[in-house]
């Protein structure tokens, strides 16, 4: 005797209601890493002696790579690709010379991670 087999239909189905989960998973992650990115680079640029700010600004970068990861895996490539741009300034930042060159590099760095913020909510709303 034959199995029965699924519809296509049932399969595509069931398919799509499994990609959706996955979506909306990885999306959870997004809001936590944009908080972490947000309190690293306010405390980068609020921070007074510059060798703890090149550390702050470098912490800043990691956070910015894990917030664009997960935008990333929710689709939202707009945001990735603002979020990226963030951890590239963030990174370059870490590596200044000079208290000028800091400054440019972060200032960079939250303009493009403000930019991502709205790409972000008007791909997976983060309220």
């Amino acid at each position: 005797m034959k199995p029965p087999s699924a519809s296509p239909f049932l399969l595509a189905a069931v398919l799509w209601a499994m990609a959706g989960s996955a979506s909306a998973q990885s999306c959870d992650a997004l809001r936590p890493g944009l908080e972490a990115a947000r309190s690293s680079l306010e405390l980068a640029a609020l921070e007074a002696n510059f060798a703890k700010g090149k550390d702050l600004a470098r912490q800043s970068r990691v956070d910015l790579v894990k917030a664009s990861t997960s935008a990333q895996n929710c689709g939202c490539m707009t945001g990735f690709a603002f979020l990226d741009d963030a951890s590239f300034e963030a990174r370059l930042a870490g590596e200044a010379r000079s208290v000028r060159e800091f400054s440019d590099y972060l200032r960079r760095a939250i303009h493009h991670f403000d930019d991502s913020l709205g790409s972000l909510e008007s791909c997976a709303p983060l309220s």
